[in-house]
């Protein structure tokens, strides 16, 4: 696998080590920490060809295996080489090493007898076993121990491993092979170094936290009794080695010098020579470094374990102090002032010359004695030192008062706690972030849209940008890693190879992906249509894919599936091949081994035969429970994911917040909290019953702008969500004239058009082919009759013949009698129109006159007037707009009117009919004279109570303890065949790259949804250990339970604006270089001023992209070291 990365000669995987062993090696590997890892590759690259490790380095490696015979190194070497190649690789050696020391005791002894063996890995000829014998004997009596116990067994490796078990101490016999200090030799190390350290004093230690030491002390057996360490058949405990040394804790706070305060020596830290502390370093790595010194205080010696910690200000030659360029700097009480004085200029990269210092002692600010101490002066941490300099050129005095007057206050000696979680408290005030273009270089190249392709470049620009693939992507030797049934010419691994290659050159700004996308959509050609597509689907397409081309070859089965019936009995079943076995009773320990079993030797395949550099960098396994409510049967399935959708947890409830506005009378507001599948003819009633309006005068609207009402009374056995409600709403409630009979009530009857033509009628006019309305203003009746009609809302007159005139609503409409509603909405112009309030629903009939829907209007806008105001005083004017534009809504945008007003006229509003949706009434407002008047009813306030409950915050744990939460499911029992099933999923096991995907698109009741909710979740140091069930809840300082082992960094966001039906996909990736936040859409590159944690732009996260603080040593040692 990543042994063939950055080699020049290509060497199929699958013919350095078989399949299974491939994966078994990953798992011994992986028992190598990171820092060992690094020394590892320290000896190899010392010894190694630019071929890599040939047997003249490795015999230079090994240099003190002289007793061995030159043969059996040579057999040693040659089974861990590449085959044809005689060199050795990098990850070959530390399978090698690992073998040596960190495989069990059995391992061992099998691989000493296979090095011993020169042709049959199972039985030694008697040349072979005297020849072990020799080499013990000799090497036992070279280290001054017993050799004289011999291997007189059969020459088999059964025997030989029983004889070595109980008689072979691997430690001593292994020891010429220890490239790494192990932990004997740590401890000796260590030992002999605390023995010389004398506290004197000026003697500088440094401090190592009590946890890690205790932690370290255990790995090394520090302290066993000494017939125990010197026991022959000891054996260690490597995977309990610690993991980096952390002192973070003995700190206060974020500060890197100040400690807690109450440490105590020996409970909280141990001290260490400097020397110790550069061994224990390079072994183990970590930090940060704490030195203290022992100085006296009077004749007693002391550890100076809470120094002067002091502010070092720079003094402008105005007097003013640059706290800017402040440093903070750490000092002992020992420390004379002309030492301060030294180390304050360096630190300001201040000359020395014509410089002084001014502290505060007893509240004043003095220049101190460069002889005198700081603890002669007594000056601690909350006093400020400040530093200037004066002019060569002009005499400057020191500005004592000037200093003093000006002087910034700085904090006290307080420890101030913060909560962790004060983030996720509010998501109202989310940051707006601020870009700048992006400098073109490696990795910051964007990717041309093909057309609807935003999907896809999302997806690739965060694989290419991945950890350990990044490094795999750039190599020149994937075609090594194709399995042998792929055609490397329509290899989407060795194209995504080629343009991350192009990516990471940065030599140009955009790169084209076609060569890419079109290899994927000849395998995957329901996406040749370029329309929009899922980046979701499509990145678990590409990684099954990609799994698929890199598979190494194998043939074995994994066993998935556990049904286990009559939980009474603990009968077990495992289901295999469509076939079922019995298996024997067991108790509850027993199954829970079994089960663990089975999911190791899963993913122990997968490591191996079954497994792919992709699934070893972003597979992980879940486990599922099945349980059959009804007859108690179970059914367990162990998979493998490569990333996981996970839940949002919204709720079903939704405020609806209703505003009641009756014919007559006060306006209201009432709330409800409904189901959002709730019926609208539900709601309905509730408005009903508060309000006493009739469901028959009810009208019920969705929508704040007349170009959107939504009339939900007309879709009574609709559900909200199915209407496209599915989170807070502004409901409004009218009652309405819906019928002929409830509209006379107005005041005019429905009654038959007159059909005489005098001035003043109303009559039907031929203008032009068409037919239009218009009023008599003058007849003249000579040879023929002529009139004179002014025609409908229009700016000039015209004499017609007899033939060009007709009866009203003759040839302009043969509609009947019916109610009109026509929307009344209100605004201001403050240099641009914006609506304010809500809309009226005004309620006439079609047989009514303008000059009714003008007071209709007035009446019903008056409602909405302040009572202040006076009057004879003219509050709004009411105009005919077009609801989109605000523009007229008679002349249309066009014609440059800003609106005609609503004219009392005796023409009927039939004619407004058949352009309700494109216009509406407005009443334009002088804005202070506009007050909304609206009682709120009891329930408001408690349906905000309520609002504040389900609105939440939501945060990544919540989604995943829904992904984990226990629910009903609608599947088969296969015993019972009932449909009454619980599910439980857990997480076994987490990969290095996690990928999260929030499942913001949902199907309920058969409408699509887009979940728009904002989710909190963490860029730094999420620990999702507790959602792994398989991990034991254990010490987090060594390394078999290390913490960064399921602690995780994100590297890249994949966002998604829009909607259900369309929107556009970007990408944000965190770049080491620069290293800020990179935002990719498509082949546009924008760099992040500020980090994009709590802000607007990740409103719209989709996916999530972590990788983990420690990854697996064996994929680092495959991927990021280049092997040959």
């Amino acid at each position: 696998m990543g042994s063939c990365i950055g080699r020049r000669t290509e060497v199929q995987i699958n013919a350095i080590v078989p399949s299974k062993a491939f994966g078994q090696n990953n798992a011994l590997l992986d028992k190598w920490s990171e820092q060992q890892v690094k020394l590892l590759s320290k000896k190899f690259n010392e010894f190694k060809t630019t071929e890599g490790l040939d047997f003249e380095g490795f015999e230079k490696l090994f240099k003190d295996c002289s007793y061995i015979p030159k043969g059996v190194i040579r057999n040693c070497f040659n089974q861990f080489a590449l085959p044809g190649f005689n060199v050795m690789n990098f990850r070959n050696f530390c399978v090698l090493v690992a073998k040596i020391f960190l495989s069990n005791k059995k391992d061992k002894a099998e691989l000493i007898f296979r090095i011993f063996s020169s042709g049959d890995d199972t039985k030694w000829t008697d040349e072979e076993k005297n020849m072990f014998n020799i080499s013990y004997r000799e090497y036992m009596k070279l280290i001054g121990r017993n050799g004289e116990v011999q291997f007189g067994g059969n020459a088999n490796i059964i025997d030989f491993v029983e004889w070595a078990m109980k008689n072979i101490d691997f430690m001593y016999i292994l020891k010429p092979f220890e490239l790494i200090p192990s932990p004997e030799k740590e401890k000796n190390l260590i030992n002999s170094h605390l023995d010389e350290l004398k506290p004197t004093g000026g003697l500088v230690v440094c401090l190592v936290s009590n946890q890690w030491w205790d932690a370290w002390r255990n790995y090394v057996t520090y302290g066993r009794p000494t017939e125990l360490t010197n026991s022959f058949t000891k054996s260690i405990n490597i995977g309990d080695r610690p993991v980096s040394i952390d002192n973070s804790h003995l700190l206060a706070g974020d500060s890197d010098i100040k400690l807690r305060l109450n440490l105590k020596k020996d409970k909280d830290f141990v001290v260490v020579s400097e020397k110790t502390w550069s061994l224990l370093l390079e072994w183990y790595s970590g930090g940060p470094k704490i030195t203290r010194k022992y100085i006296y205080q009077g004749k007693n010696l002391m550890l100076e374990l809470y120094p002067p910690i002091l502010t070092i200000i720079p003094v402008l030659i105005n007097g003013y102090p640059s706290n800017s360029n402040s440093v903070t700097m750490l000092f002992s009480l020992t420390n004379k002032f002309n030492e301060v004085l030294e180390k304050a200029a360096k630190a300001l990269g201040k000359p020395i010359d014509n410089s002084r210092i001014w502290v505060k002692s007893k509240g004043i600010w003095i220049v101190p004695n460069f002889t005198e101490t700081i603890d002669q002066v007594k000056i601690m941490e909350e006093e400020v030192l400040f530093e200037t300099l004066v002019n060569d050129r002009v005499k400057t005095y020191w500005p004592r008062d000037l200093v003093k007057d000006k002087l910034i206050s700085f904090p006290s000696n307080t420890i101030t706690a913060s909560s962790s979680n004060s983030e996720d408290s509010k998501r109202s005030d989310l940051k707006k972030v601020t870009y700048t273009r992006a400098v073109k270089s490696p990795g910051i190249v964007g990717l041309i849209n093909l057309g609807n392709t935003c999907y896809f470049n999302c997806i690739i620009q965060s694989l290419v940008h991945t950890p350990l693939l990044q490094e795999f992507f750039a190599s020149n030797s994937i075609s090594s890693f194709l399995n042998k049934n792929i055609n490397p010419e329509q290899s989407l691994a060795l194209e995504i190879s080629n343009l991350s290659k192009e990516i990471w050159t940065g030599v140009l700004s955009r790169v084209n992906p076609l060569k890419l996308f079109k290899c994927f959509t000849s395998r995957f050609p329901m996406f040749e249509d370029k329309e929009q597509h899922d980046c979701h689907e499509f990145l678990s397409m590409i990684l099954e894919a990609l799994h698929d081309e890199l598979r190494r070859e194998g043939s074995e089965e994994i066993k998935t599936t556990v049904i286990l019936e009559d939980p009474e009995n603990k009968q077990l079943e495992i289901s295999e091949n469509g076939s079922s076995v019995q298996v024997e009773k067991l108790v509850d320990k027993k199954i829970g081994n079994y089960l663990l079993n089975i999911s190791d030797n899963q993913w122990h395949m997968l490591q191996g035969t079954q497994g792919s550099i992709v699934s070893d960098i972003c597979a992980g396994q879940t486990k599922t429970t099945l349980t059959c409510n009804s007859c108690g049967c179970r059914r367990i399935l162990f998979e493998i994911f490569t990333n996981l959708s996970l839940p949002i947890p919204i709720t079903t409830s939704i405020p609806l917040y209703i505003t009641i506005v009756p014919l007559f009378g006060n306006i209201s507001k009432m709330a409800l909290m409904v189901s959002k599948h709730c019926k609208v003819k539900e709601i309905i009633d509730n408005i009903c019953q508060f309000s006493g309006i009739t469901i028959e005068k009810l009208s019920l609207i969705e929508g704040s702008i007349s170009y959107s009402l939504t009339y939900l009374d007309l879709h009574l056995n609709s559900s909200l969500d199915h209407l496209g409600i599915s989170q807070k709403a502004d409901l409004y409630a009218f009652e309405t004239r819906k019928t002929i009979e409830s509209c006379e009530e107005l005041g005019k009857k429905a009654r038959k058009y007159d059909s005489n033509l005098e001035v003043g009628a109303q009559v039907d006019v031929q203008h032009g082919e068409k037919w239009v309305t218009g009023k008599i203003l003058e007849v003249k009746k000579n040879f023929i009759t002529e009139y004179l009609v002014e025609y409908d809302y229009q700016t000039y007159t015209e004499w017609k013949s007899s033939s060009q005139i007709d009866i009203f609503r003759s040839k302009t409409s043969s509609s009947q009698c019916q109610p009109q509603q026509i929307a009344l909405i209100h605004i201001i112009n403050n240099g641009t129109r914006k609506i304010i309030g809500f809309p009226f629903i005004l309620s006439i009939g079609n047989w009514y006159t303008y000059e009714d829907l003008y007071n209709l209007a007035i009446s019903s806008s008056m409602r909405m007037c302040s009572k202040d105001a006076k009057t004879g005083q003219t509050y709004f004017r009411l105009l005919i707009l077009d609801p989109i534009s605000f523009k007229c809504g008679i002349c249309r945008a066009y014609s440059g009117c800003a609106g005609c007003p609503l004219l009392k006229s005796k023409t009927e509003v039939r004619n407004l009919g058949q352009s309700m949706r494109r216009v509406c009434i407005a009443a334009e407002w002088i804005e202070s004279f506009f007050v909304e008047d609206v009682k709120c009813d009891l329930s408001v306030a408690q349906v905000k109570e309520k609002e504040k409950e389900i609105n939440k915050p939501i945060d990544l744990n919540m989604c995943l303890d829904a992904f984990t939460n226990e629910e009903n499911v609608d599947m088969q029992c296969e015993k019972c065949k009932a449909k009454n099933m619980k599910m439980k999923m857990e997480i076994w096991r987490v990969p290095d790259i996690l990928i999260l995907s929030l499942k913001r698109f949902t199907y309920s009741n058969g409408v699509a949804e887009k979940i728009d909710n904002f989710v909190n979740y963490p860029f730094f140091g999420f620990e999702i250990s507790q959602y792994v069930k398989s991990i034991e809840n254990a010490s987090k300082i060594v390394l078999s339970t290390s913490a960064s082992m399921n602690s995780y960094d994100l590297y890249a966001v994949v966002l998604h604006s829009g909607n259900i039906s369309g929107g556009h996909y970007t990408t944000l990736l965190k770049m080491q270089s620069p290293t800020n936040w990179v935002l990719y859409d498509d082949d546009s590159t924008l760099e992040l001023k500020d980090s994009p944690e709590n802000s607007t732009l990740i409103a719209s996260s989709y996916l999530l992209f972590y990788r983990r603080r420690r990854f697996s040593s064996s994929n680092v040692i495959n991927l990021t070291y280049n092997s040959i």
